[in-house]
């Protein structure tokens, strides 16, 4: 084993004990304790008592367990965030979860109340994707398709697998969307879901209950009442909206963020429309279309294992968590600090500051993320480059001229929106307040840290020692 390696296996046996709350097993890990991690060695033995930080906030597990299943697909959706908008297979050699892997992701299975099987790819494509619902029997299961691949065959063993709800992925004639708008394409959808209910009528069968999943933009929101009726008229029981989240420019002008406003409001007709006619429709499972932010309702809501099965997401945008499932149990993994913080945040949302990545998502705040893209598509300003300003601070910093260097790293925090050098910047101030005792300074800079980076590790070893240490436990209970 080479240096890196030891180093890197040494530092996640720290990061795990401490954010599962195992300090005994991180003084015996620090026992011999390399240079680079002595100021956490001697917060660690600062640490009188163990008390847990935020112990409120454990919660039995997930609704949903989420999963992929499959890495290929041939429908080619101009808006494909997987990768899929110009080729059919992400890897040339792995295109589908083994059944060994679907197996070692079984416990967490077990732990979620309900199991949804998604993409990133074509779900049907996989040559698996039936034993995996043969083990599932015992749960609430979902199941998300294009439907372009449903033949009768596998309509057949869907029904007979014990599929409670299966989601249609289809989006009417948007060139952006499922199909590009090709008639031909919506013509084959149809036919296919009404092929799934005759089959269901032959078997005399109430499930899987069918679910409708629509990306909005504009070329299709005025078609919205009329892919509903068509949907409810083909037995279709639940109806589920989502925006069409640009990654270009081009796609930016075909999104409702290019007219926010005026989508809204024909958004909030048809689901009253619906909602009044007693359709179960939904905007990411919200009745309504806020006005203004609200409270997360995807935290401790779902948990999406991906491609690293071992670093799963709390939601369907970009969040990155600080700790791996690797040799932990569920509810080890689920109740960890890292956790229990995301839920105080989202708990206290307005009082604290949830992670900068929240603060803006389309699901918290869409006109905060209709005027951050919009900005972010449309502006020509050329933001200066800080790296250079934080590379000469790290130097600074590793020279001892720690005056300095707070300097250099301020600099970079007053001047860029680059959000990795926000919570690195604090994270170097607060090793410096850190190594001159000045607690409680160095805990505001960590927590700053973990606003703009919530998945750095050693910002989050930091803060938690430094929550017992300064007892915020007090603090944080006032605050609720």
């Amino acid at each position: 084993m080479n240096q890196h390696q030891t180093w890197s296996s040494f530092k996640t046996k720290i990061v795990k004990s401490i954010l599962t709350d195992n300090l005994d097993e991180t003084r015996r890990v620090l026992q011999q304790v390399p240079e680079e991690l002595k100021l956490l060695a001697d917060l660690v033995e600062k640490v009188q008592a163990q008390t847990l930080p935020l112990p409120l906030h454990k919660h039995s597990g997930p609704r949903f367990a989420i999963s992929s299943v499959s890495y290929t697909c041939g429908v080619g959706c101009e808006m494909c965030w997987s990768g899929f908008s110009d080729k059919t297979r992400l890897f040339e050699n792995y295109k589908n979860l083994s059944p060994s892997e679907f197996d070692d992701w079984g416990p967490w299975a077990e732990y979620g109340d309900e199991v949804m099987l998604v993409g990133l790819g074509e779900t049907l494509d996989s040559p698996h994707i039936f034993d995996h619902l043969n083990k599932l029997r015992n749960k609430t299961t979902y199941l998300t398709t294009s439907g372009s691949t449903l033949t009768a065959k596998k309509a057949e063993k869907l029904i007979k697998s014990d599929l409670t709800h299966l989601s249609f992925s289809f989006d009417g004639e948007t060139t952006a969307g499922h199909g590009s708008g090709d008639i031909d394409y919506s013509n084959l959808f149809w036919k296919n879901v009404t092929q799934l209910n005759a089959l269901k009528d032959k078997l005399k069968a109430s499930h899987p209950i069918l679910r409708l999943q629509i990306s909005v933009d504009l070329e299709n929101l005025n078609q919205l009442q009329a892919i509903i009726e068509k949907a409810v008229a083909h037995d279709v029981r639940e109806v589920e909206l989502f925006y069409m989240i640009p990654s270009n420019k081009e796609l930016f002008e075909k999104s409702v963020f290019s007219n926010y406003e005026n989508s809204c409001e024909q958004i909030r007709k048809v689901l009253s429309y619906w909602l009044d006619k007693g359709l179960e429709i939904s905007i990411y499972n919200r009745k309504e279309l806020p006005e203004k932010p609200t409270s997360c309702h995807f935290a401790d809501l779902l948990l999406i294992f991906n491609l690293d099965r071992y670093l799963p997401q709390p939601c369907c945008g970009p969040f990155k968590l600080p700790l791996e499932t690797r040799s932990l149990t569920p509810d080890q993994y689920w109740n960890s600090f890292p956790f229990r913080y995301f839920r105080y945040l989202h708990a206290n949302d307005g009082k604290e500051m949830v992670p900068s990545l929240c603060d803006s998502c389309w699901a918290r705040d869409p006109n905060k993320f209709a005027n951050s893209i919009k900005e972010s598509f449309t502006s020509n300003k050329v933001s200066e480059n800080l790296l250079p300003v934080y590379q000469n601070a790290s130097t600074l910093k590793n020279q001892n001229k720690f005056s300095q260097a707070v300097e250099e790293f301020q600099r970079v925090i007053n001047e860029t929106k680059d959000s990795d050098l926000l919570g690195k910047s604090h994270f170097h101030i607060g090793e410096i307040e850190l190594s001159q005792e000045h607690y409680e300074n160095a805990f505001s800079h960590f927590r700053e840290a973990i606003h703009y980076q919530f998945n750095h590790q050693m910002a989050f070893c930091y803060f938690y020692l430094l929550w017992v240490i300064l007892d915020k436990n007090s603090l944080a209970t006032n605050q609720e």
